[in-house]
This record gives structure tokens, sequence and C-alpha cells, in this order.
């Protein structure tokens, strides 16, 4: 059982894309702060439920929620 927040979003990266986000930086000889994401907008819930799936591991997820 994992306690997962229930009101946040985000946009995960996954490695590879990252690192051929900075390969390419390198290879062009960009310099400066850059930012890279992913292309899904998920909920916390929605990325723990997939890490415990591609475990192939069964989940029990607790909501935490926050007062307004």
């Amino acid at each position: 059982e994992i306690l997962v927040p229930n009101d946040q979003f985000a946009t995960p990266t996954h490695v590879d894309d990252l690192s051929n986000a900075i390969l390419a930086l390198v290879k062009a000889e960009k310099c400066g702060i850059y930012n890279a994401s992913g292309p899904e907008y998920l909920s916390r819930v929605a990325f723990a439920a997939r890490q415990y799936q591609s475990l192939k591991m069964i989940l029990t997820i607790q909501l935490l929620q926050y007062p307004s």
C-alpha cells in the first residue's frame, strides 16, 4: 500500500527521452537553461498505478486528501 496525493498532476519524463534531448542540445552546441517534460499529463495516482503495473505488482492506493 502506498499513500498518494489525489490533487497533484505532472508530466513525467522518461529517461530515454531526457537523454535524447540532452544529446541533441550538446550536438547543437546549445547552452542555457532548458525545460524538458513528457507528453502526458498524469495524476500522481495514475503515475503510481503505471509504475506498479509495469513491475507486475498489485497496488493498493490510499488517497491523501488535504483540506481546501
